[in-house]
């Protein structure tokens, strides 16, 4: 499979992000909520935002520490499907206890 890799200050990002056939598009540093959680705006620069494969799309969301809160793929059809994960604040979790997400 061939690959072209894409950074948002890439200058030639706009010019072709059409996919070619057999062609899968790694996109780094994506600006917005879709790639960056609420309260870290700049959480994807320096890691994996999108991958663009020939049927579908996989975007990841990222927190300040740059580890992943969701994962979504995006089918041709416009179809979603998301996964995804939330952290426990320090020392509120009890042993033997799960803390669960806050949405």
């Amino acid at each position: 499979m061939d690959h072209t890799y894409r950074s948002a200050g890439d200058p030639d990002e706009g010019a072709d992000n059409g996919l070619v056939e057999g062609r899968q598009v790694l996109l780094y540093d994506l600006p917005g909520a879709a790639y960056n959680s609420a309260a870290a705006s700049n959480a994807s620069v320096g890691h994996l935002s999108e991958v663009q494969d020939p049927g579908f799309t996989t975007q990841y969301q990222r927190d300040s520490l740059g580890r992943v809160l969701r994962k979504s793929q995006i089918l041709q059809g416009g179809e979603t499907r998301s996964i995804g994960r939330a952290t426990c604040p320090a020392k509120r979790v009890r042993p033997g206890r799960f803390c669960s997400a806050e949405r």
